[in-house]
């Protein structure tokens, strides 16, 4: 590129700035080109020429680059061009020299079309470095242009603005390139670092017609090394009140970066702006809080209105020493639709984490995408919704969760979503697939925690892994809230813990209305304690409708249905059982259910399901403490195996069963014990059982005991403290009964 610099001035020129007339002649037309003899205050002088003609500055060719050598001071009314040329590898140059450019105060109509803008600096306060405007009736439009290296930086209690600020009037960018813009701020005190490469500063008279361009390695810097620093707000884009018609523009490699406090919207941040439209890319931003908090990397919406939201969200990263909310978008207020797929993004924090990739407090109307592969990680603290967190109302959530990683090194990991205390989700629509969640101390929900309320879940939930080092619930979800209706599929879940392990797949302790759902080949574990339940229940649902097939439980000591662990209420459950096994190194209580609250009634076959335990084993398949009304299966092919201690009923009663119409075929209990026995092949109890075959077959056929007595054609055991007060016993051994 060829610079153009040159001390001499021309006279002619200086005459037609003053609008001197010269020899008597007409006033010289308000244009100036430019020329190798320039000497840097042309352009300031245009800009302030009290004139009513049009004021042209031209350049010659796309190589020319004309530097500044003062301030272009305020423009004065009236119109205004910067007429530049763009050629195959370069445009037109302003190069402002370390001085400040535009101040537009006035009803002045500036057009920048086809020029670089550079090199603009700025230690003054609340004024951008390139371009300021601050009247109702200024219009400014920039198109075909670059603005970049522009640069504000401050040590007194005052914000800095970066390349351009607005603080009343009307902008248009169209195809406008942002590069290397920022705002520095080193004051000890709250002052804020805002937007570096635009701010508007919170004027209803701010009107922006259109963003459209790019935004590339822009940044604000809060540079104190006390506590009282303020924030780093809006790497690129600082929007405090205007109002903003469109933004179409790809944003990459924005930062905001603040040495102790808060660290917001590295791309974006709109703080009480309303923005009606944000279409683009998002890639590589960045909040970094060093010692405070951190957000927004791409974008932060607090006290504002955006109404849609459409991109991709990659590569984006919030890095925070304490805090970090939101990695990729913070929502504090009102957002209509986001049609978007959020993948890469990543969020560390030394302490904790609300939202690894989105939060929200406030309002969505809808959000459809993919969230994919997004990493989130709480050094010391919770990770609580390890990649969207809801304090808010999402209306609709049209996504699938796949691949997303949530770590928490020495407290809990909360749900890959979710939805605490007041937050509302309307409908859920979409899967969750191969999520991991780990925790130190307690895992909650690797796709789901609920903690508010959600209308509808139309999901499948495959392949997710929750681990923690104490205490797991619900491997794929966990509801401590309101459901009103689940659809899907649960299959290939994993969930292992330390010590306790209740609800491997799903765990409800508050209310689900409807569970439409199968639970197939989901494995617990829990390493040293109790395991219950791929299905934990111990508060309400109305009705479950799917199978339970090939799941597996593992319990460090004691384990409870591989199936179905229930403690509070249940409606009905229509469903079949099969291929389920329980494992507990000593106590197994119900291999594939276990019921110590109520059901009103089950109706469904058992099919080949396995238990074994190290010591008690009592029901193999069933084991019922509380209130069954009715159970209608046939239980066929099922076997319990103690290895040292009694083993007690394929079927073990010790609470009510009001209505039995049930088959056993083909069942077994059996212990590897010398002295202890395998007692009731179909069924044990200890209080009374009505069996009604309700006008059909009722068949008992084939079922066993195997102890040291040998293998025995044992089908109902029933004890009883009134028949003999040695043992206690009376045995039926008819298998066709």
């Amino acid at each position: 590129m060829r610079k153009i610099e040159n001390n001499r001035s021309l006279k002619v020129l200086s005459a037609a700035l003053l609008g001197v007339a010269a020899l008597g002649a007409p006033a010289v037309a308000e244009t100036v080109t430019v020329t190798p003899d320039m000497d840097g205050t042309e352009l300031s002088n245009l800009n302030q020429l009290q004139t009513d003609e049009v004021r042209n500055f031209n350049f010659n060719s796309s190589d020319e680059t004309y530097t500044v050598t003062k301030n272009l001071g305020t423009s004065t009314a009236g119109e205004i061009n910067i007429n530049g040329i763009i050629g195959e590898t370069a445009k037109s140059v302003i190069d402002l020299n370390t001085n400040k450019g535009f101040d537009v105060n006035s009803a002045a109509n500036l057009t920048i079309d086809s020029v670089e803008i550079t090199n603009g600096r700025h230690n003054d306060y609340n004024s951008g470095a390139a371009l300021q405007i601050s009247n109702s009736r200024a219009n400014v439009v920039i198109k075909n242009s670059t603005i970049s290296n522009n640069h504000t930086e401050f040590s007194k209690m005052s914000n800095s603005y970066g390349a351009i600020s607005v603080g009343s009037g009307t902008l248009e960018l169209d195809n406008v390139v942002f590069e290397n813009n920022s705002a520095t701020n080193n004051y000890v005190g709250n002052a804020n670092a805002c937007g570096g490469a635009l701010t508007l500063l919170g004027d209803s008279n701010i009107h922006v017609t259109k963003i459209t361009g790019e935004f590339n390695n822009n940044s604000v810097i809060s540079n104190d090394n006390t506590r009282d620093t303020y924030g780093a707000i809006g790497g690129a884009i600082m929007n405090n009140g205007g109002i903003i018609d469109e933004i179409n523009a790809n944003f990459t490699s924005n930062k905001s970066i603040n040495y102790q406090q808060w660290a917001d919207g590295a791309a974006i941040a709109n703080w009480a702006g309303k923005i009606n439209k944000i279409s683009g890319d998002f890639v590589d931003n960045c909040s970094i809080s060093y010692l405070g908090w951190a957000s927004g990397a791409a974008l932060s919406n607090q006290y504002g209105t955006i109404n849609n939201i459409s991109g991709n969200f990659k590569n984006n990263k919030t890095i925070a020493g304490a805090y970090a909310l939101g990695a990729v978008i913070l929502n504090g207020d009102t957002i209509g639709d986001i049609t978007a797929n959020f993948i890469g993004n990543r969020a560390e924090a030394g302490t904790y984490i609300n939202g690894g990739t989105l939060n929200n407090q406030g309002t969505i109307k809808s959000i459809t995408g993919v969230f994919s592969d997004n990493y989130s990680l709480a050094k010391t603290g919770y990770n609580y919704g390890t990649t969207l967190f809801n304090y808010g109302t999402i209306e609709k959530l049209h996504s699938s969760f796949i691949n997303n990683i949530g770590e928490a090194n020495a407290s809990y990991a909360v749900g890959t979503l979710a939805n605490y205390s007041d937050g509302k989700i309307g409908e859920i629509i979409g899967d969750f697939i191969g999520n991991k969640l780990t925790g130190a101390t307690f895992g909650f929900g690797a796709g789901i925690y609920n903690y508010g309320t959600i209308d509808d879940v139309s999901s499948n939930f495959r392949n997710n892994t929750l681990t923690a080092g104490t205490y797991v619930r619900g491997g794929a979800l966990m509801n401590v809230g309101t459901i009103n209706n689940i659809t899907g599929v649960f299959s290939d879940n994993y969930s292992s813990a330390g010590t306790y392990n209740y609800g491997a797949t799903l765990f409800n302790d508050v209310t689900i209305e409807k569970l439409h759902a199968s639970f197939i080949n989901n494995t617990g574990e829990a390493k040293t304690s109790y395991a219950g339940g791929t299905l934990t229940n111990s508060g309400e649902i109305g009705e479950i409708v799917g199978d339970f097939i090939g799941n597996k439980l593992v319990g460090g000591t004691f384990a409870y249905g591989a199936g179905l662990f229930n403690s509070g209420t249940i409606g009905s459950i229509a469903g079949n059982f099969s291929g389920n096994s329980t494992e507990a190194s000593t106590t197994l209580n119900g291999g594939t259910i276990r019921n110590g609250g109520t059901i009103t009634s089950i109706e469904g076959d058992f099919t080949e399901n396995r238990a074994n335990s190290g010591t008690f084993m009592i029901g193999s398949t069933l084991r019922n403490d509380g209130t069954i009304e009715k159970l209608h299966s046939s239980f066929i092919n099922n076997i319990g195996e103690s290895k040292t201690s009694y083993v007690m009923g394929t079927l073990a009663n010790l609470g009510n069963i009001s209505e039995l119409a049930v088959n056993f075929l083909n069942n077994s209990v059996k212990t590897g014990s010398e002295t202890n026995l395998a007692l009731g092949g179909a069924v044990y109890t200890e209080t009374d059982l009505l069996f009604t075959a309700d006008n059909r077959q009722s068949i008992f056929s084939g079922n066993r005991t195997e102890d040291y007595r040998g293998k025995l054609p044992n089908a109902i055991f029933v004890r009883t403290n009134k028949i003999d007060s040695s043992t206690g016993e009376e045995t039926f051994y008819n298998p066709t009964i």
